[in-house]
């Protein structure tokens, strides 16, 4: 019997005989996540986690040779700036369309929220 059904146990058989799935109780508690889309939320990730360091700690991120341009770009705060953040948060909700509803909602709300917030009264 697989997880997540019940049966019925016949008194005068002893046979069981399936009912169905128990209301409440999934087959999966998920969809199963590939190396694949492992790798490309790294990917992804890193994009973010490079626009966030750019901003607040930039001399962590100078060191990376040719650098300088980005590290410009995103702290000008302006079209180039959105499109430092804008590109990996799409990619990152797109690759989590497999997920459940609300986990995709949850992080579309974290990434809209630090969007409004850091674009506030620029000139955009």
């Amino acid at each position: 019997m697989r997880r997540g059904h019940r049966a019925s146990l016949d008194a005068q058989s002893k046979n069981v005989h399936y009912i169905g799935r128990v209301r409440g109780c999934p087959e999966k508690s998920g969809n199963p996540t590939h190396r694949g889309d492992l790798g490309l939320t790294a990917a992804r990730l890193s994009g973010l986690i490079l626009h966030c360091a750019a901003m607040f700690i930039e001399p962590l991120v100078s060191i990376i040779p040719g650098s300088t341009a980005v590290i410009t770009q995103i702290n000008a705060m302006g079209p180039a700036s959105v499109a430092w953040y804008a590109v990996p948060s799409l990619l990152l909700l797109a690759g989590h369309r497999r997920q459940k509803a609300a986990v995709t909602a949850l992080l579309d709300a974290a990434l809209l929220n630090v969007r409004v917030t850091m674009y506030n009264g620029t000139a955009l």
